[in-house]
């Protein structure tokens, strides 16, 4: 019989083996009796020996690493990633999918990330990720055995590629590539860098500006052509393919516009082709407007002197009537007085038309004559160019169906003006229908024309076409000037005739037209110390005020000639009464003085430094080559006190009246010309400072610069820029503004 210890059968089992040691002791019959005692105190751990085991690892076989990217949280270590703005939009940083690749391998591995050297093969980014301040973003990090590498979001795969760690790869020493003695100098400041950058869509914030300067001496860059290898510092890249990523510049459709001299006071702003249109239509309706008086029963010498200058065409008259559309609103009122009229009871019939005319003639073409882009979009072009706020508050004091605010809205949205209110006060607020109010920030209310307003601050009121006698007219302009801001400017239309037609139906009716004569409402603006800024007239029934609230204010006036190619005599000065002026709380005017010249660049300049700090207190006078000589400008002297009181940024003297220069849409004639001459005007999102970079340009810098002048554009709220451009077979710029 063998007498063993327990360890030797111990130590059978940890060799591996499974002995079947019951056959060691007697079989045990079950169950055992009551008293059989416990074996589990006889089992105890013995600790007086320590044996090595395997530990587990937790990162083998782990292939995934899953990353959030929160930028909306001012504790989130990811903030900074905000500052990574590509076209306008957040984008997670390119390399940054390299660095979560990289840390991923780095934890597989159980390694400091900033010690592991890491190769890179076969990356591919297909798509850009967008950072929204909302929510956070989810990566997924998937590694295989074999390296290879997918990073996905959103369940959409954004990068792929291969990593291996460098100790696995051969390590090559290229800093004798870099060595050479052909380099030539080409530094860079931060500014310079980054502007550079941001022309072309990279607009990086301070997080991502970690370049203090650039060099090619400091940062050689070596590239050998033939195994498609480039080195620099500590990068080197290999068969790298790039290929252009769509940008997100939005659907932009080119403006196609003139630059053009436009006077502030214009008695005739139709077109010859508008004008003789819009004499036809008077034409007509005069001639059925006749036949109504006719059937009124008055006398002929009535008849002779309404219609005193009109011969009857009566192929014309009928060729309107069988085609009047909406907008012959008139002519399709006198056609239903004709048509259903009969002598008895005439009156009361003609006047329920007429009514119905007042609640719709806003859709006559006489009463759209004032609504084109000449003149509306140029007189509200000089109140965005003095306006004291970014953010303008219009009011309305309307009774028609159509509010102006509906038009400026639309000119509005073509200057890119985004930062507008628009505050509608109506007599009648059920006539408005959707469709006639303006897009945008708006607010409805009721309006009493016997009640004071109760908007404050208001940088533009419009009135169009009220439908009110002149003393309670005076008064509603009373109101409106208590609502205004200083500065502040009232846009007023108003019918000062009526068109034959009108003049019948109103004495067949005995139905009042109001109307106000243009010395009338002149003497009412001098009694309210209205400045007349702008004045326009159709020639035929209605004219346009632009009008001005200007509080009486000391101004101190500084008046700065400026030279062309003298900038030494002015410039230094100009820099100096801009500093004094934005840190002064006297109110100051700096005038700047231009003569006798065709492009000095006054124009560009004034609009540029009206967005610096100091700049409202800029103005500009020039007066044009050819004009004839005008008195020394002294603002004491009477020819230029009319320019004081009004107070306008742009005063420029062409020809013998004062006006300034507007961007419009190109006429048809002139875009017919065009086709020859490839002469176009193109709106175009860049920076001023960016101008060399349009196509040809650079070579027209090298080549032409005693032909061609560049000078700084205006731009505005939509950071356009305003370039004139002929489009050759070299892309040659001929002139800028």
């Amino acid at each position: 019989m063998l007498n063993l210890e327990p360890n030797y059968f111990f130590r059978l089992y940890t060799a591996g083996l499974n002995p079947d040691i019951e056959k060691l002791y007697p079989q045990v019959q079950f169950p055992v009796p009551k008293g059989t005692p416990m074996i589990s105190p006889l089992i105890k751990w013995d600790h007086s020996e320590s044996w090595c085991v395997a530990k587990w690892d937790k990162n083998t076989n782990r292939s995934q690493m899953i990353t959030k990217v929160n930028v909306g949280s001012d504790e989130s270590p990811d903030k900074y990633i905000l500052d990574h703005l590509i076209d306008g939009r957040c984008l997670y940083p390119a390399t940054g999918y390299l660095v979560l690749v990289w840390k991923a391998l780095a934890e597989i591995k159980g390694k400091d990330v900033m010690s592991l050297n890491v190769t890179f093969e076969e990356v591919k980014i297909h798509r850009a990720t967008v950072l929204s301040k909302e929510a956070s973003t989810k990566f997924l990090v998937e590694i295989s055995n074999a390296g290879e590498f997918e990073i996905s979001e959103g369940g959409m795969t954004v990068c792929t590629g291969r990593i291996y760690s460098q100790e696995e790869s051969v390590k090559i020493d290229a800093c004798e590539l870099l060595k050479s003695n052909d380099l030539k100098s080409l530094p860079l400041n931060q500014n310079d860098i980054y502007k550079e950058l941001k022309l072309r869509g990279y607009d990086y914030g301070p997080a991502f500006q970690g370049l203090d300067g650039a060099d090619i001496e400091g940062l050689p860059v070596f590239h050998d052509k033939n195994p498609k290898r480039i080195i620099s510092g500590g990068v080197e890249l290999k068969h790298l393919k790039t290929s252009v990523a769509p940008r997100n510049q939005g659907k932009q459709i080119p403006l196609l516009e003139e630059y053009r001299f436009i006077l502030y006071n214009e008695a005739r702003i139709l077109s010859k082709s508008d004008e003789e249109t819009l004499g036809r239509y008077i034409h007509v309706c005069s001639s059925l407007a006749k036949t109504i008086l006719e059937l009124s029963l008055k006398n002929k010498d009535q008849i002779y002197n309404v219609m005193e200058g009109f011969k009857e065409a009566d192929e014309l008259i009928e060729s309107y009537l069988k085609s009047y559309t909406d907008n012959h609103v008139l002519l399709k009122c006198l056609s239903g007085i004709i048509n259903t009229a009969t002598s008895k009871d005439l009156t009361r019939h003609v006047k329920n038309y007429v009514n119905s005319y007042l609640t719709e003639r806003d859709k006559d073409i006489l009463f759209q004559t004032m609504l084109q882009e000449i003149p509306l979009r140029t007189v509200i072009d000089v109140v965005l160019e003095n306006a004291a706020s970014r953010r303008l508050k219009i009011l309305e004091i309307a009774d028609t169906s159509v509010p102006l605010s509906t038009k400026i809205s639309e000119f509005f949205r073509t200057l890119g003006v985004p930062n507008v209110n628009y505050l509608i006060a109506h007599s009648k607020p059920d006539l408005l229908g959707k469709s006639n109010l303006p897009s945008g920030n708006f607010e409805l209310s009721s309006w009493d024309p016997k009640s004071n307003l109760t908007f404050k601050d208001i940088d533009l009121c419009v009135m169009k076409f009220l439908n009110h006698p002149s003393k309670e007219h005076r008064q509603i302009l009373e109101n409106v000037l208590a609502t205004l801001k200083d500065n502040g400017f009232v846009l007023l239309l108003q019918r000062i005739c009526l068109v034959p037609a009108e003049i019948i139906l109103s004495a067949v009716g005995e139905t009042v037209l109001p109307i106000h004569t243009e010395s009338d409402l002149e003497q009412t603006f001098k009694d309210l110390k209205l400045q007349v800024i702008c004045k326009k007239s159709d020639s035929f029934a209605s004219t346009m005020y632009l009008l001005r609230k200007s509080p009486d204010i000391p101004y101190e006036d500084i008046v700065i000639p400026v030279i062309e190619d003298k900038y030494e005599k002015w410039v230094n000065e100009l820099s100096e009464k801009i500093n004094i002026a934005s840190m002064s709380s006297d109110p100051k005017r700096i005038w700047l003085m231009s003569e006798d010249s065709y492009n000095s660049g006054i124009i560009g300049l004034v609009n540029c430094l009206r967005e610096e700090p100091g700049g409202s207190s800029i103005r500009c006078v020039f007066t044009s080559k050819g004009t004839p000589r005008l008195p020394e400008f002294n603002l004491k002297n009477q020819f230029y006190q009319d320019i004081a009181q009004k107070n306008l940024t742009m005063d420029v003297f062409k020809g013998d009246s004062w006006g300034s220069f507007r961007h419009l849409t190109m006429s048809e004639e002139i875009l017919v010309m065009l086709k020859f001459t490839r002469q176009l005007h193109i709106s175009i999102p860049m920076v001023a400072q960016g101008l060399k970079y349009l196509p040809g340009v650079q070579k027209i810098l090298r080549s032409s610069e005693d032909q061609s002048e560049i000078r700084k554009p205006r731009t505005n709220s939509g950071d356009k820029c305003w370039v004139l451009i002929r489009m050759a077979t070299d892309c040659e710029i001929i002139r800028s503004y």
